[in-house]
């Protein structure tokens, strides 16, 4: 309501309105009126412009802003960073040059603390907020490190505010080297912040080039980010990953030519395989980037930078993250069927050899999207795929999931062998159409066996999923011992990579399922 009503004020009103949050400031002791004041605060910087009475007001906040940050509430430590943004937007590089030692030494004083400090400074959090007493197994990933977070997001208020005149300051270094410290950090919050403050980074360097303020400013911080950019592309959660995607839009746009040719092979393949990721966003917003920052070079690009893409998927095909690995399938197909046939042949097997794992896989979207688009790579590469001595392990796993417990499987594994065998034709001996006519016609009567009552086990023949399977094990100390501990929330490891004995649920098919499986596969032969 408050900045509604503000741009409509005179400048004695305003003068007025200044005065009593001043004296409302010196009244206040809950942090409830203070964040409050702050935030009000920070609308009349940004609405009364530069004359003098805001600069003075700025110049008085300022310090206030900075001594917020190290508040034990959060809410006013994270208003404390926007009112720095609107002293910044007064201000200019003076707020920069008056606060910047102050909040990287807050900074730094956060990453001296040790583990020892950390869950000390945590017990007392538990505590206080929980009453309990005995707190040594409720330390959080986070709690020691309570005021970096806070912190480095003011200086992403303060950098978008001051622009490029930060660049000049011998304090910019300092930060620069403690962001990228930040973005290693186990907790996901300062990942994700300290990728926005690179990406502030960026932005600032670009205008003081473009403003001759300094020379090669980007060219120069280009290298030394795009290794945690390109970690961060690759982060478990969504939240950081679309906050490395803005980031790397950011450092394409801006940097100098020669240097996106020397860091298109580190980041090319992570953000090709974004395009497919589970994440909307990140999905969506990679897309957008693909078209605008590479525009019509994106095809050429991923020829240039071919083996590393494949390299890439690869190594996420091994992700524990299994949306990551339906993805990688997906960038497979990708690869296969939209570059040139040239460019994919050396690379077949390698593909496949990925692709095989993921077939094997316990997540039955990533057991989908490896049978598609391994048949896809078989349909337009079907000599080389027979060559590779891979087709007989192909066969046997579009059939076996000709029969999976999923529908969606059964349809695209029928789909999948019968373009595969129209591929090959009638009398090829491994994956003609008659090899697997005589398949299909081997269970499609199996469902004349199906058990008249057929009742199953929820718990142990049956899934490893489900509510009536996590109701049942939610207490058992086997699931919760000695495991890597996730934050709420995470896209943790739910689901086994490949293996051997991996692919499909844990209980045995039922026969209509195979009959199921084998009128699709007919239908589609």
């Amino acid at each position: 309501q408050l900045s509604s009503v503000l741009p409509d004020l005179g400048e004695e009103t305003t003068k007025d309105l200044i005065d009593a949050v001043i004296r409302e400031l010196g009244q206040q002791t809950s942090w409830e009126g203070i964040s409050g004041l702050f935030l009000g605060s920070r609308e009349i910087l940004l609405a009364s412009g530069l004359h003098s009475a805001s600069t003075d007001f700025a110049r008085f906040m300022l310090p206030r802003g900075v001594e917020g940050l190290t508040h034990e509430e959060v809410r006013l430590r994270t208003a404390a960073g926007d009112l720095l943004g609107g002293c910044g937007h007064v201000l200019l590089k003076e707020a920069w040059e008056s606060s910047s030692a102050s909040l990287i030494a807050i900074i730094e004083r956060n990453f001296e603390l040790d583990d020892k400090q950390r869950g000390m400074q945590a017990s007392r959090v538990v505590e206080h907020s929980f009453g309990l007493k005995k707190t040594t197994d409720l330390v959080h990933e986070s709690e020691g490190w309570r005021n970096l977070d806070t912190t480095l997001a003011a200086c992403v208020h303060l950098m978008n505010a001051c622009g490029e005149r930060v660049m000049v300051d011998a304090n910019t270094e300092r930060l620069i080297s403690l962001t990228l410290r930040a973005r290693d950090h186990p907790n996901r919050f300062m990942r994700e912040t300290s990728l926005k403050l690179l990406t502030s980074l960026i932005d600032s360097s670009f205008k003081s080039d473009e403003l001759s303020l300094t020379i090669g400013k980007t060219e120069e911080l280009a290298p030394k980010v795009s290794e945690s950019i390109a970690k961060g592309l690759e982060d478990n959660w969504s939240q950081v990953r679309y906050a490395a995607s803005v980031c790397v839009r950011h450092l394409l746009e801006f940097s100098p030519v020669p240097v996106k040719e020397r860091l298109y092979p580190l980041l090319i393949p992570r953000m090709c395989l974004n395009r497919h990721y589970v994440a909307e966003g990140v999905r969506l917003y990679s897309q957008e980037t693909w078209r605008t920052v590479l525009g019509h070079r994106g095809r050429e690009l991923l020829v240039e930078n071919f083996a590393e893409t494949v390299a890439y998927y690869e190594t996420q095909c091994e992700a524990d993250n299994h949306a990551v690995r339906e993805a990688a399938c997906q960038g497979f197909a990708e690869l296969s069927t939209r570059i040139d046939e040239a460019v994919v042949i050396p690379e077949v097997k390698r593909i496949l050899s990925a692709l095989i794992k993921c077939f094997r896989d316990e997540s039955w979207p990533v057991r989908d999207c490896a049978c598609t688009a391994s048949s896809t790579i078989t349909v337009r590469f079907p000599k080389e795929v027979e060559a590779t001595s891979l087709l007989p392990v192909l066969v046997d796993l579009w059939f076996t999931h000709v029969a999976d417990n999923v529908p969606s499987v059964r349809e695209n594994s029928a789909m999948s062998l019968a373009d595969a065998a129209g591929a090959y034709g009638e009398s090829h001996p491994i994956c003609g159409t008659l090899v697997v006519r005589d398949l299909c016609r081997g269970v499609i009567h199996s469902v004349e066996s199906q058990p008249q009552d057929s009742t199953r086990s929820l718990l142990k023949e049956d899934s490893h999923f489900g509510a009536a399977y996590k109701l049942a094990r939610d207490n058992d100390p086997e699931l919760h011992t000695d495991k890597t501990l996730y934050s709420c929330g995470s896209l943790a490891p739910k689901l086994r990579k490949g293996g051997c004995m991996d692919h499909g649920f844990r209980r045995n098919k039922e026969p209509w399922e195979e009959s199921d499986g084998a009128l699709r596969l007919w239908g589609r032969l």
